[in-house]
């Protein structure tokens, strides 16, 4: 997927999902556990079918990329300002 060196923590990013069904409501998922080097791979990653840390194969149609050490925006696939941070469960 990767074939340069990784950046050091603090200067990777992670996948942040939106969860929810279209009955209730949306919220914040946790972000994902996979570390990308750049925000263009974590959305590359996102936008196709991959099998998740959570054990199901899906992609992400709403999602945030924040940070590996903190949830602030840095890209949004829908209308979060970047630099937004983020709570796990809030709703979206």
């Amino acid at each position: 997927m990767y074939a340069g060196e990784m950046p050091p923590e603090g200067e990777r990013f992670r996948i942040m999902p939106i969860k929810g069904t279209l009955t209730t409501h949306f919220w914040h998922g946790e972000p994902v556990e996979i570390a990308f080097p750049t925000i263009d791979l974590a959305r590359e990653y996102a936008e196709e079918y991959h099998e998740y840390p959570d054990g199901n194969r899906h992609k992400q149609i709403l999602y945030n990329i924040v940070g590996d050490q903190d949830t602030v925006v840095r890209w949004s696939s829908y209308t979060v300002k970047i630099g937004t941070e983020l709570r796990a469960d809030d709703w979206a």
